[in-house]
């Protein structure tokens, strides 16, 4: 299956409606949640819902073991608005986020903005996003300062350049920041950006 995967993985369990509102549950009442928000990727191309000729058994096992939800809205055609709209639940418009964020883009999710991972941090779940972030790639808006404990990706997609994995370890963001101050200040003084 030859399409641009993006393998949000987010551990993610209660309604956000009521995060705040009920007493954190001890860890074994807690269910996980995986959510799988792919790029390019259409309803029948998958093989448990159809597709005569690609096999996708890792994918199938997963959906026929966990819950299959088959309507959809997306918040935005495009990558980044998408992303921010099913992180925070709001529209991307009410907020300032452009469409698609590139490599070189100064400007990311509003840090103000409270993610959904913010939420379930808050009722004592861990959180991961595996996959291309695609909201930020400056540090102040790596997935780490929106509310993931871990983070295994690419800031924008592969196909803007020289995608790097980065860490969003938040505790190691100032020594990351230094680093990315030390390697922007080398670009600039060779002429490159």
């Amino acid at each position: 299956m030859s399409c641009h995967i993006l393998c949000l993985v987010i551990l993610l369990a209660l309604a956000l409606t009521t995060a705040e509102t009920q007493a954190p549950r001890a860890a074994l009442e807690r269910p996980n949640f995986v959510l799988f928000f792919v790029d390019d990727l259409g309803y029948g191309d998958c093989g448990f819902t159809g597709h005569p000729t690609t096999q996708t058994p890792n994918i199938d096992k997963l959906a026929w073991n966990g819950k299959i939800l088959t309507t959809w809205y997306s918040g935005c055609s495009v990558c980044s608005c998408s992303r921010a709209a099913l992180l925070t639940g709001r529209q991307y418009g009410r907020y300032g986020m452009q469409p698609v964020l590139g490599p070189t883009d100064r400007y990311g999710l509003n840090l103000d903005e409270v993610t959904i991972a913010e939420q379930l941090k808050r009722v004592s779940y861990t959180t991961a996003i595996v996959g291309k972030y695609h909201l930020g790639q400056r540090l102040a808006y790596l997935p780490g300062n929106q509310g993931f404990d871990y983070y295994l990706g690419i800031p924008y997609s592969d196909d803007m350049g020289n995608g790097k994995y980065s860490t969003c370890n938040s505790s190691s963001h100032d020594a990351t920041k230094r680093e990315f101050s030390t390697t922007r200040q080398q670009a600039t003084d060779s002429g490159t950006k």
